[in-house]
C-alpha cells in the first residue's frame, strides 16, 4: 500500500470476500480468522491516505458467488445465509468505532 502511495497511486479494495472453507481449525476458529482479516484490511485502509475505498463482493452468504463458481459451500461474507451477522461484521463495527 505504501509503495503505491510513493508512486502517487490511489488504492481501491473492491469485491472483497474472505473464504473460510479451506482454512484450518473449527468453523468458529475459521470465522474468527475471517473477522481478523476483514478488520485488518479496514484498519490498513483507514490509516493509509491513498486507500480510499473498501467494498465487499456482497453482504450475505445467501447470495455469494463462490459456491456456484467453486462447487464448494463457503461463508465468505459478513452475514450468514439467514442474514445473521457473523464475527466479521462485529469486527468491522469495532474498527469503525475507534
Amino acid at each position: 500500500m505504501r509503495r503505491f502511495d510513493e508512486l502517487g497511486l490511489e488504492v481501491q479494495i473492491t469485491e472483497m470476500d474472505v473464504q473460510i472453507q479451506n482454512g484450518t481449525g473449527t468453523e468458529s476458529e475459521r470465522l474468527q480468522a475471517q473477522a481478523e482479516i476483514y478488520g485488518e484490511m479496514l484498519r490498513v485502509c483507514q490509516v493509509e491516505p491513498n486507500c480510499n475505498t473498501l467494498v465487499m463482493w456482497g453482504f450475505t452468504d445467501a447470495h455469494s458467488w463462490i459456491p456456484s463458481f467453486t462447487g464448494n459451500d463457503d461463508a465468505p461474507l459478513i452475514f450468514d445465509e439467514s442474514y445473521r451477522p457473523k464475527p466479521a461484521y462485529y469486527e468491522l463495527l469495532e474498527v469503525l468505532s475507534r
